[in-house]
């Protein structure tokens, strides 16, 4: 990765006093043609944050959590349907292949995500 000039104390300073004023971090590296990295590492030096990030964690949050509320009820709807089977098991104490395809799909629902929320 090629190194870049260091900036001057003076761009350094117009940053931080736009951090503090209140401006996004993308907006401020659009202004003065820096990376965004650069402006949270000015940020992070001079001991500010940026307005408004608990939004995008709830913005993030949001959909995560409804995500999450539609595996518990497909999980739910698959247990139903697993306790109402006729005969879970064959003559021969094999799995039925209607036990098989929805214990794979309970499987399925959660193999990723441990049954938590995350």
């Amino acid at each position: 990765m090629p190194r870049t000039m260091p900036i001057s104390q003076e761009l350094r300073q117009r940053i931080g006093d736009d951090i503090f004023v209140g401006f996004g971090r993308n907006e401020i590296a659009r202004r003065y043609k820096v990376s965004p990295g650069l402006v949270s590492k000015v940020a992070r030096e001079r001991g500010l944050s940026f307005k408004n990030t608990w939004k995008v964690g709830t913005a993030v949050r949001a959909p995560q959590i409804d995500q999450w509320v539609a595996r518990v009820e497909r999980q739910d709807e698959l247990m139903e349907q697993y306790f109402h089977l006729p005969n879970p098991m064959r003559p021969n104490g094999e799995p039925s292949r209607a036990e098989k395809r929805l214990s794979y799909a309970l499987y399925n629902v959660n193999r990723h995500h441990n049954g938590t929320y995350r």
